[in-house]
């Protein structure tokens, strides 16, 4: 604890004088300082394993979220239901996106309460809590930079809370879009869509069904077949009542299964690979891989990917730091 202290310390004492050169780099045309920063984060990630399948997985993983983002999908980890587990201040970027995914998971059955991180039993970052924390986290970013936002500190603060009050429009703005592209409905109004994507949200809790699967069976609906997805509810004539909603929001289903992913990393799935893998059996984690580099397309006898995991695995699954 005194040697992170110290260099805690250190760093600042050695920051300090280099801020006005920090803030002048942000001056830097973005065509010479991207291809700077990539540079350097390849070196950077290259050089803690001397492993170029690092960088690769970098390179990938910055393509995804470029589609994303092309796609409106900024929200995409609460659209496919994903819990980062740990979203405080150092794991997220002064860009906005999340880093260091030790202890996170994917929901299955919707619960916005759903936690898996072992250190976090008070619930702080449960999935229906990630966007007030990301803009607690810009708030004490903002805290940070009010001495370079104006000499005045009320003034300071003014401004500061000016700008994070566009966040919480924005990010809803987003999110309602990317709900409408995983219902089929990108053309719908807000005032159309809003209630039908609050009403299905209840009704997926209150059934506790699958929130991946979920879409694709409603898919099938919309190409006609109810049957499969109309089973996973308790209340079917509240659900019926919601399916006709939707349906007369005339949902595409070919653009549904382009946005919604069949296959995912289920938390038994992860669990299985680890524990083959600690064994010295890859097998496990190379069908995992294989079934997840395609998410959207359904394929023959990869069945057990797209299932939820035994009832009693989840109930009791936790995810921790060194995961």
């Amino acid at each position: 604890i005194a040697s992170m202290w110290i260099g805690n310390l250190m760093l600042v004492i050695l920051n300090l004088p280099l801020i006005g050169i920090w803030i002048k780099l942000l001056t830097v045309p973005y065509r010479w300082l991207f291809p700077a920063i990539v540079l350097f984060c390849a070196i950077g990630v290259y050089s803690t394993n001397n492993n170029t399948w690092d960088v690769w997985m970098v390179g990938w993983f910055g393509i995804i979220g470029y589609v994303f983002i092309k796609l409106g999908m900024e929200p995409a980890p609460l659209l496919l239901g994903f819990i980062h587990g740990v979203m405080n201040t150092d794991n997220m970027t002064i860009s906005g996106e999340t880093i260091d995914y030790g202890p996170c998971a994917f929901m299955e059955s919707f619960d916005p309460a759903t936690v898996f991180s072992s250190i976090d039993s008070w619930g702080r970052y449960a999935y229906g809590n990630q966007p007030s924390i990301a803009l607690w986290n810009l708030a004490r970013f903002a805290e940070t930079l009010l001495p370079l936002i104006d000499d005045d500190s009320e003034k300071a603060i003014a401004m500061a809370e000016q700008s994070l009050g566009g966040f919480a429009p924005l990010y809803e703005a987003t999110w309602i879009d990317g709900m409408k592209a995983k219902l089929g409905v990108p053309r719908a109004s807000t005032d159309e869509a809003g209630p039908v994507i609050q009403d299905l949200l209840a009704h997926l809790q209150q059934s506790q069904v699958d929130y991946t699967s979920f879409y694709r069976l409603l898919a099938m609906a919309a190409r006609g077949d109810s049957e499969p997805v109309h089973g996973e509810f308790i209340d079917l004539a509240a659900f019926d009542g919601w399916l006709a909603r939707w349906r007369a929001l005339e949902p595409d289903a070919d653009a549904m299964d382009r946005v919604n992913p069949i296959y995912i990393p289920r938390n038994h799935l992860v669990e299985e690979a680890l524990t083959a893998a600690t064994g010295g059996d890859l097998a496990p984690l190379e069908g995992l891989l294989d079934a997840i580099r395609s998410p959207f397309d359904e394929r023959p006898g990869l069945r057990r990917y797209a299932e939820p995991g035994p009832k009693e695995f989840s109930a009791s699954f936790q995810t921790f730091c060194g995961t």
